[in-house]
């Protein structure tokens, strides 16, 4: 018969029945804080440096790196960093609620951490696999509950070591940290494929449209030819003016908007709002005017009212898809981000709706806008897949550790 008082999480896997035993966070592991390195000591090229920016959730992600000379590897080593090291970004570490905690990756083999970031060492044996997963969980719960200061919150090193949590048997411990690895490696390999898609699009988008000076763009479907015709942004859509209050009509905010994705993040059906907005049909595009470089854009496919900072545009005797792939054009942002303001820039009406663009005629605008919209659909299915299995992976920490 089961003990009732045993302490055991939720779910274990079959034939697993020790209670579980509470230690220490300190008791198996250490924070090694990162060196403070000076600016005047960065190169172009040598050692990339690992900060608390660049590490998110799961990732380790900057585009822009910072180097050290390759000398610094050996006067100080204390600070390398190994493939698979755990790192944890001590200063805000929670964003966006996911803890900024990630494995060092191949290519960040030999890098340096810097200070405001941290190393996880280990200080007695503990499956490696389910180390990241119980420090998923627990530091979270940590941060939560000790991080230290309001504005810029940080995980104290001493608080940290006296956490209390609680911790099974090795052969238990190997057996959850190969399944949450196992869950980790399937949204790993979803989030490869998306990056694909995305720079599918990125690509197809530089190509499929003119280029400054060209009369036709570098890639075109079968049955077109024929140069496309300049015209002013203007004479292709009309900014619809009309507001409403009406509480039965969906509203949309910048909040709504997945940035750069054109889908929604929530059901705006189930939001009670009175606001008034500008109301927008099928077919028309919403475009945030306020920070353009967010790229809060929507392609609507059903009737509501735009809250805030939007162009509600309206295509004038053109395809929607198309203009809504256009919108997310070079060309386009270019004029977009001319933007009027320095802490609230938006975008300039003057500017964007006299900016010419070469445009085909309406059979090859609907192809074009087609093929767009299938990119998305795609791009939204593998974003989806990786939503749902967060929302299982999350479902599972919270069920399979106590």
């Amino acid at each position: 018969m089961k003990d009732k008082n045993a302490i055991a999480p939720e779910i274990r896997f079959e034939g697993f029945t020790d209670a579980w035993t509470q230690r220490k966070l300190g008791d198996y592991f250490i924070i090694i804080s990162g060196y403070a390195f000076k600016m005047e000591d960065y190169t172009k090229t040598g050692i990339p440096i690992v900060n608390g920016e660049s590490i998110q959730h799961g990732v380790i992600a900057s585009n822009n790196w910072s180097y050290l000379p390759v000398e610094f590897q050996r006067k100080y080593s204390a600070f390398l960093l190994k493939t698979d090291d755990i790192v944890l970004g001590l200063n805000r570490p929670i964003t966006n609620g996911n803890l900024k905690i990630a494995k060092i990756p191949q290519e960040l083999n030999d890098s340096l951490l810097y200070q405001r970031a941290g190393k996880i060492d280990y200080v007695q044996e503990i499956d490696k696999s389910f180390s990241y997963f119980v420090l998923e969980t627990e530091v979270k719960k940590f941060v939560l509950k000790e991080a230290v200061g309001s504005d810029q919150p940080f995980i104290s090193t001493t608080k940290f070591k006296d956490w209390d949590f609680i911790i099974p048997k090795k052969d238990e411990q190997t057996a959850i940290g190969t399944f949450f690895r196992t869950l980790d490696n399937a949204i790993h390999s979803h989030q490869q494929k998306l990056n694909h898609l995305r720079e599918l699009k990125k690509g197809y988008l530089q190509v499929m449209f003119p280029q400054e000076g060209e009369a036709v763009p570098k890639l075109r479907f079968e049955g077109f030819d024929g140069d496309w015709h300049p015209v002013k942004f203007a004479t292709l859509v009309s900014r619809n003016s009309k507001t409403s209050d009406d509480e039965a009509m969906p509203r949309v905010e910048f909040e709504d908007i997945i940035s750069g994705f054109g889908r929604l993040n929530k059901d705006i059906y189930a939001k009670i709002s009175g606001k008034k907005g500008i109301i927008f049909e099928v077919g028309d595009i919403l475009f945030g005017k306020l920070r353009p470089y967010l790229k809060n854009w929507l392609l609507a496919d059903f009737t509501g009212i735009a809250v805030g900072d939007f162009w509600v545009l309206h295509p004038n005797k053109t395809d929607s898809k198309f203009i809504y792939a256009l919108i997310q054009e070079d060309t386009f942002q270019t004029a977009a981000n001319l933007s009027t303001g320095t802490k609230m820039p938006r975008s300039d009406w003057n500017v964007v709706s006299e900016t010419e663009f070469v445009v085909p005629f309406i059979e090859e605008q609907a192809t074009i806008g087609t093929f767009f919209c299938k990119l998305d659909n795609a791009i939204v299915m593998q974003q989806t897949k990786i939503d749902q299995l967060q929302l299982l992976k999350a479902a599972y920490l919270q069920k399979m550790f106590v």
